[in-house]
């Protein structure tokens, strides 16, 4: 099937099952499983809001991929932090 004549739930529902492939064919729990399922979140989400004629999807979606890169760069500055705290670590010398 082209994707050009599909519409956007269709295409949509496509990656969830595309995703849901590779989460089968993933052995052990990495991170890159962990982001299929988030990513099966993300589009579920996307679809259920796409079922309110009313909503402005664009907007929404732009908004819960800020809110999911505020998540992120938390995470990444706390390890930095963390790594800041470890570098300047300097052990003691015990008798």
């Amino acid at each position: 099937m082209l994707i050009g004549s599909m519409t956007i739930q269709q295409v949509l529902q496509r990656e969830i099952e595309d995703s849901k492939r590779w989460i089968e064919c993933t052995q052990e729990d990495s991170t890159y499983k962990r982001d299929l399922y988030k990513r099966i979140e993300l589009i579920t989400w996307v679809l259920d809001r796409l079922k309110n004629p009313d909503i402005h999807i664009c907007e929404i979606i732009e908004s819960k991929m800020n809110e999911i890169i505020n998540k992120i760069n938390q995470i990444d500055d706390a390890k930095k932090n963390t790594l800041r705290v470890v570098g300047n670590y300097t052990p003691v010398d015990r008798p």
